[in-house]
């Protein structure tokens, strides 16, 4: 692991679904106030279904295009949601 490197979030709780959601499309550099903190029941999967616990999340600044509202290859971009 890199030295320094965030391993949780101190408002991460085990028994809640904790996200961190984008709020607004990003203009220029990605800022704080672009996200949101959420924290939900931790649903129960259906039949067919499966739940997956994500313990790191990352953000690639070569998806810049995405957060412009350009999508790849001339397709629509993705919403914010």
């Amino acid at each position: 692991m890199t030295p320094g490197a965030v391993t949780s979030h101190p408002r991460m709780k085990e028994d809640r679904n904790c996200q961190w959601r984008v709020a607004a499309r990003p203009v220029g550099n990605v800022k704080p106030s672009d996200f949101e903190w959420a924290e939900t029941e931790i649903p129960q999967p259906g039949e067919g279904e499966f739940l997956l616990k994500i313990r790191y999340l990352g953000l690639a600044p070569g998806n810049a295009h995405v957060h412009a509202g350009h999508g790849r290859r001339g397709r629509t971009a993705t919403r914010n949601g």
